[in-house]
């Protein structure tokens, strides 16, 4: 079924016509935008009208007209005080400056004397308008209209739209310069099951914003990297993208270095750092080197790093993996051979309460297998954070746990990458 939002072709123009008809419909709401982006104060008497891909007095043209013409994407007025508010909307077509000061024309032609010109577009886009005109970024949209949900049905119902819209332009691939959202949260549960499509956005958004954070650039993180350059569903019902070091090589492949990965799946997200079985040997050496104590110290040291992330997230669990796999052929699914994988606060010598009981064993079962494979043999720490029950995954601060939990393996990158 065709969305309420849906009655034109170009992106642009939908997402436009998604916020123009959820204003409308909420005069508070409008009242609201108008003073948040434009900075006016609108009287509770004074009259809002808000018209769509045409000027007050005119009918409202067709699609294709409206193109032609170049008029703008909405126009917001006082009837009383003669002031106007004209929106350009942008995706991924071209702005010119031209463009918008064919808007003021138009206004003060039509007698509107005191008029802006609000350019919504991505953040790409926005780099080089003039101050003259206001400007914001679709993701700033959303994040308003997200914190006017609960009062207003209209502000839920747009940035669901945008969320639909933004996953269907990224899995088409015409999402090029930027989001339309921002994280806001994981919100997967029993009663909102996991999808593809929205693991997808959320998985791009979540990588957006780790590349902009200190704790990861610090981590020497190439944030110009790209990552995967296609995220599809996996078998397992996951979708994983990683983040590549600037120490990597060039024109290595990212699995013979190190390297941050973020994994969303049906019940849990993980962020991990890997160690690849086709690791460069002097990697291999630096971390296990010809004793079993430095290493034994470099757990103690990560589990102990993790109580920042425990404590905002009682439910996570930092773990410690090794897995073994081989492959039928060079394109096929991994068949797993084994998995030893433990809650690395077992080897803690001061256990605290709620925490798992010590069983220090484990490293030494980890350091045997790891100078001794004969196997493809993947290494990584990681963290484990479970939809169910968890206090964060849900909100924008989730993303604060997930760049602590990467902060808290800096040590295991300082020891592989001398």
């Amino acid at each position: 079924m065709r969305h309420l939002f849906d009655q034109y072709e170009q992106p642009e123009n939908r997402l436009t016509h998604a916020l123009v008809m959820g204003l409308s419909q909420d005069n508070k709401l409008l009242k609201a935008f108008v003073l948040y982006f434009l900075g006016r104060k609108i009287p509770k008497r004074e009259r809002l009208v808000i018209v769509e891909q045409t000027v007050p007095g005119k009918a409202e043209p067709t699609e294709e007209q409206a193109e032609k013409k170049g008029l703008p994407d909405a126009f917001i007025y006082s009837e009383k005080s003669g002031w106007a508010l004209i929106i350009e909307s942008k995706i991924e077509a071209a702005l010119t400056i031209d463009q918008l000061e064919r808007h003021l024309k138009t206004a003060r032609k039509h007698n509107f004397t005191n008029a802006r010109v609000l350019v919504l577009a991505t953040e790409n886009k926005l780099k080089n308008i003039p101050k003259k005109y206001k400007a914001a970024s679709w993701p700033t949209i959303y994040t308003w209209l997200s914190k006017h949900r609960k009062k207003s049905q209209w502000a839920r119902l747009i940035t669901e739209y945008i969320e639909i819209l933004e996953a269907k332009m990224a899995q088409k691939e015409q999402l090029k310069s930027g989001t339309l959202t921002k994280f806001s949260g994981v919100p997967f549960k029993n009663e909102n099951p996991y999808t593809y499509i929205q693991a997808k956005r959320i998985l791009e958004l979540i990588m957006d914003e780790l590349k902009k954070r200190k704790g990861i650039k610090n981590l020497g993180v190439d944030s110009n990297h790209p990552g995967r350059p296609a995220i599809k569903s996996g078998k397992d019902n996951s979708v994983w993208d990683f983040m590549k070091l600037r120490s990597s090589s060039i024109n290595d492949a990212f699995t013979r270095h190190p390297h941050l990965t973020v994994v969303i799946n049906a019940e849990t997200v993980q962020v991990l750092v890997t160690m690849p079985n086709r690791v460069k040997n002097k990697i291999r050496i630096s971390v296990f080197g010809k004793d079993i104590e430095p290493f034994a110290s470099l757990i103690e040291k990560i589990a102990k790093n993790m109580k920042s992330v425990t404590r905002m997230e009682p439910t996570a669990m930092p773990y410690l993996q090794v897995l073994q796999r081989h492959y039928k052929s060079q394109s096929s699914t991994p068949i797993v051979d084994a998995i030893l994988r433990y809650d690395i606060r077992t080897v803690l010598k001061k256990q605290e309460s709620k925490q798992p009981k010590i069983q220090p064993q484990w490293i030494q079962t980890t350091y045997d297998v790891m100078t001794h494979k004969k196997s493809n043999i993947q290494f990584e720490f990681g963290v484990i954070f479970p939809y169910q029950d968890s206090k964060i995954l849900s909100k924008p601060k989730a993303i604060d746990a997930f760049e602590k939990a990467f902060v808290a393996i800096k040590p295991f990158l300082e020891m592989a990458i001398k």
